[in-house]
């Protein structure tokens, strides 16, 4: 930074290095103001480095009238009103009328923007003591500004507009401009040709038009026609502390959602953007952008915000906050309350949201993945036009993981991959759909195409038609189905399922257990919800896991699990199944309220024997059953295990497969399924 002072020949004779900007001018005025007034900020090492020789320094220091800063802050008065009119006067005044600050607000704010900008300025400006407090802080921007501290004080609090705008915030620091923070983009308020309009507007955006439509959310139907209602009524009414919140897994719909629901009722439907210029928005700068949002568009009345991903937003009851301070809970709680603009907030989950938050949103709307029939409609929407087989969309469609958003994603990558044949489309499709499935959930994307389900080769005593048409005509049937592993429970709960026309809702313990003390019970319930929502059979996979013996429980967690999906079960009004390798580990309260209890059984001597033809066929081996078959009668098998082998034979050597290798690997499956023995005493 040049010498503001130039070469004088005694205090009388300073003069202003004419290259000097009126901001610098400006910031050095406020320097020598706070040497005067206060002694124990005077420092010979500022006032070197301003340009004044060190007698003349320490003349100014040792002068108690203070008589000499007098002077030189009259040439500085003078030289700054030679000066053209500062940009940043005339921007930020426009800039504080567009978002509604104070008079004292825009001086803070204009204190801080020069001081941050010549920091050098500042650099010794520091009591003789660390500040030990931020009294010192706002009696110095006070008396710059000519504003009473008590005042300014108020003005940066951390719920002050300013703090919450982010456009001041306080920091600790060493001296007088690192005590305060703004964001970088704030700088361009010094420009000429700055339009404060156009700044703000780097803090939102217009929403995209949505490509979904209400007809792809009918199980929302109800809850979305009253949210619009709403909508309309806070906009027509400049109603305020309208809040809106959508939630569910990633990739179901919420932003399209929330777009449609925006466009319904006002043409001007805004996003919070995620950056704003080089300053990338955390979660609290993303808070901050959404209340600059709400000032700018306080006065308009006649647009929607947009807030999503504000799961890290939202303070929550384990401390993953933005900041997790109580003046910020305030602000939160003051914004749901008092906000002009109606906003639709957008998050993953809401399991560790605090309830204060919670209960000032006017609606919450779950939306959850949707269900078959939706899907089916939402996947044919995105993938009819891309040549792909109906039989693949069908395909997609039956697998509850894949998404809108990762059928959106399919649809989009068509373009590159158009002028290929169904076939190869169908295998680039899936290279895309698959990893991303084994990273999300640890499974590739499920094809009924490839589990061929035949009813024939379930040992069970019970008739499978007359099951069937129990299913459909009892929507509250409850099952449980128990039996060795391998012998086609889960299937067997696919293919009643399938042969009833309704949809399955699958649930595993690895996707019902939390981590934290009561999410499992919540996701217990979460699961019985979805599955009544969507009219379809309901399958927990592994119940053992859930409704262990409570007399053996050895936590208090485990027992209280057991009584929730106790009471689910004598809540539900739909139809239920439940798979278990042991019935004799489950709660005997849950036994007594299943309707049914089927046992899946390894296969019969003449069940193994027909799979075991079907495996020579497939393997083109000669059919010849006969001297296998009282070996077969030994093994305990499975459909299973027929299954594993089918695909060990896929990558054997065609001259390396025969009956007899079928045998040994049928037999080597059976025996991992022993329970290992261990000898006890010495071996010889």
């Amino acid at each position: 930074m040049e010498q503001v002072f130039l070469k004088p020949l005694s205090a009388d004779a300073y003069h202003i290095n004419p290259t000097v900007s009126a901001d610098l001018a400006i910031a050095v005025r406020w320097v020598l103001q706070i040497q005067q007034r206060y002694y124990r900020y005077r420092c010979a090492k500022a006032l070197e480095f301003l340009g004044f020789k060190e007698e003349c320094a320490s003349q100014l220091l040792t002068d108690e009238s203070a008589v000499g800063y007098g002077g030189i802050i009259t040439i500085l008065d003078d030289y700054i009103a030679a000066q053209p009119p500062l940009s940043l006067d005339s921007n930020i005044a426009q800039f504080g009328q567009l978002i509604g600050l104070s008079k004292l607000e825009v001086s803070i704010f204009r204190f801080v923007l020069i001081a941050r900008a010549w920091r050098l300025v500042f650099s010794d400006v520091r009591a003789s003591r660390y500040y030990a407090t931020s009294n010192d802080v706002f009696e110095l921007v006070a008396h710059c500004i000519k504003a009473d501290a008590d005042e300014v004080e108020v003005a940066l609090m951390p719920s002050s507009t300013l703090a919450l705008c982010n456009l001041v915030t306080m920091e600790r620091g060493g001296d007088l401009a690192d005590q305060f923070r703004s964001l970088r983009v704030f700088d361009k308020l010094f420009a000429n040709d700055c339009n404060p309009n156009d700044l703000l507007q780097k803090f939102s955006h217009t929403a995209d038009t949505p490509k979904l439509k209400p007809a792809d959310f009918p199980h929302l139907a109800d809850a979305v026609q009253l949210m619009q209602r709403l909508l309309s009524y806070a906009l027509a009414e400049r109603q305020t502390g309208v809040n809106f919140l959508l939630y569910g897994p990633p990739g179901t719909g919420k932003t399209e959602l929330a777009q449609w629901l925006g466009y319904a009722v006002s043409q001007h439907v805004m996003g919070v953007s995620a950056f704003s210029g080089v300053d990338v928005h955390g979660a609290k700068s993303r808070l901050n952008a959404l209340l600059m949002c709400q000032r700018l568009y306080a006065a308009s009345g006649d647009r929607v915000l947009i807030f999503d991903e504000a799961d890290d937003v939202i303070p929550s009851q384990v401390g993953i906050t933005v900041g997790n301070n109580d003046a910020l809970k305030m602000a939160i709680n003051q914004l749901l309350e008092t906000n002009a603009t109606p906003c639709i907030w957008i998050c993953n989950s809401i399991r560790h949201f605090d309830a204060a938050q919670l209960r000032r949103f006017n609606q919450i709307i779950k939306v959850d993945t949707p269900p078959q029939a939706v899907r089916q409609n939402i996947a044919e929407h995105y993938l009819a036009d891309t040549g792909v087989s109906s039989s693949y969309i069908d395909a997609l469609a039956t697998d509850e993981h894949i998404t809108p958003a990762l059928l959106a994603r399919l649809a989009q990558s068509h373009a590159a991959i158009q002028h290929t044949d169904t076939a190869d489309k169908q295998r680039d499709f899936d290279l895309m759909l698959n990893p991303l499935l084994q990273a999300r959930f640890g499974r590739r994307r499920r094809d009924a195409s490839q589990t061929e389900i035949n009813p024939a080769y379930y040992n069970t005593s019970v008739c499978m038609a007359e099951l069937t048409r129990q299913f459909k005509q009892t929507p509250d049937l409850r099952l449980c189905l128990y039996g060795p592993p391998g012998t086609g429970k889960t299937s067997f709960a696919g293919y009643l399922a399938e042969q009833a026309q309704l949809p399955l809702v699958q649930k595993n313990a690895s996707e019902l257990l939390g981590s934290f003390v009561g999410e499992t019970e919540k996701a217990i319930a979460e699961a019985f919800a979805e599955a009544e929502q969507a009219g379809a059979i309901l399958l927990l996979d592994e119940v053992d896991t859930f409704l262990g013996k409570r007399q053996q429980a050895e936590r208090h967690w485990q027992k209280t699990m057991t009584n929730e999906l106790l009471a689910q079960l004598d809540q539900y009004q739909g139809a239920l199944v439940c798979t278990t390798n042991f019935i004799e580990m489950l709660d005997p309260a849950a036994v007594r309220r299943f309707d049914f209890k089927i046992q899946l059984d390894y296969l019969t001597a003449a069940q193994a024997g027909q799979l075991f033809t079907e495996l020579q066929q497939t393997s083109g081996l000669q059919v010849l059953l006969s001297p296998y078959q009282q070996q077969l009668a030994t093994l305990k098998l499975t459909p299973a295990d027929f299954a594993i082998i089918k695909r060990q034979m896929r990558v054997q050597p065609g001259d390396a497969i025969s009956s007899d290798v079928i045998i040994q690997a049928l037999a080597a499956e059976a025996q991992f399924r022993q329970p290992p023995t261990s000898a006890l005493g010495f071996v010889h």
